[in-house]
C-alpha cells in the first residue's frame, strides 16, 4: 500500500469519531443516554478486551486478531451522521433491514477503496465462527452495558430498560468465560433499577436465560 493510500485509509477511519452511536437514523438525533461516538466505543472495547485477556488468561485467543476485529467491526457505520438504534432494529424488521442494507453498502464501498481485508474482518465478526469473533461480540455488548451504567437508564422506557438488561446475554453465552463478569454487571443493573424505582426481573440474569 502506498503512502497516499495509507493516508486515505487513516482519514476514513478517523471519520468514526464523528459517527454518533444509537441515534434515530436520519433524524440528526444524538441518543440522550449514550452520547458516544463509534471511535469512543472502539477505544473502550480495546481497553476492556486487553485487560480481560490478561486477567482471565485467554492465551488461546489470537491477540492481534482480537484487536483488528475490534478496530474494524463497526466500519460498517462509516459515513453515517448517526448509527441506527439497536432497540428500534430489534423491534422493527423493516428498520432492521434498512440498517443491514446500509451497513453492507458501507463495507462494500470501503473494501473496494482500501482492500478486501475490511470485508474479511467484518465478515469474520458477523459470522461468529471463531473464538476471537465470539469474544469481541461479547465485549461489544458488555461495553454498551458498562457505558449505559455510567450514563443512566432513567430516560429509557420500560421495554428498552428490559432489553438493555439482557443486551449482552446471548453473546456472552457464546463465549461463556465472560459469564461471571456479566453476572456482576447485571447485579449493578439490578441495584440501579431498584434504587431508581425501575422494574427489575431476576429472570433477566444470565443464569436464567
Amino acid at each position: 500500500m502506498k503512502e497516499k493510500e495509507l493516508i486515505n485509509l487513516f482519514l476514513d477511519m478517523n471519520n468514526l469519531k464523528e459517527v454518533k452511536r444509537f441515534g434515530e437514523h436520519g433524524c440528526g438525533y444524538y441518543h440522550k443516554v449514550f452520547k458516544e461516538s463509534v471511535a469512543e466505543h472502539i477505544y473502550h472495547m480495546i481497553l476492556i478486551a486487553d485487560k480481560l485477556i490478561e486477567i482471565l488468561k485467554l492465551d488461546d485467543l489470537d491477540y492481534k486478531k482480537v484487536i483488528k476485529l475490534i478496530l474494524y467491526h463497526d466500519t460498517c457505520e462509516h459515513g453515517m451522521t448517526e448509527d441506527f438504534d439497536a432497540f428500534i432494529a430489534h423491534e422493527n424488521p423493516e428498520y432492521k433491514k434498512k440498517k443491514q442494507d446500509a451497513e453492507k453498502k458501507n463495507i462494500a464501498k470501503l473494501s473496494s477503496k482500501h482492500g478486501k481485508f475490511i470485508d474479511e474482518i467484518y465478515n469474520e465478526y458477523e459470522e461468529q465462527k471463531t473464538e476471537e469473533a465470539k469474544f469481541v461480540k461479547a465485549i461489544d455488548k458488555i461495553q454498551c452495558n458498562i457505558h449505559t451504567l455510567q450514563r443512566g437508564l432513567k430516560n429509557y422506557d420500560a421495554p428498552q430498560q428490559a432489553y438493555e438488561a439482557i443486551w449482552a446475554v446471548k453473546p456472552v453465552q457464546n463465549f461463556p468465560r465472560l459469564k461471571p463478569l456479566l453476572k456482576a454487571i447485571q447485579e449493578e443493573f439490578k441495584k440501579y433499577y431498584l434504587e431508581n424505582n425501575l422494574i427489575w426481573n431476576d429472570d433477566w440474569f444470565i443464569g436464567h436465560l
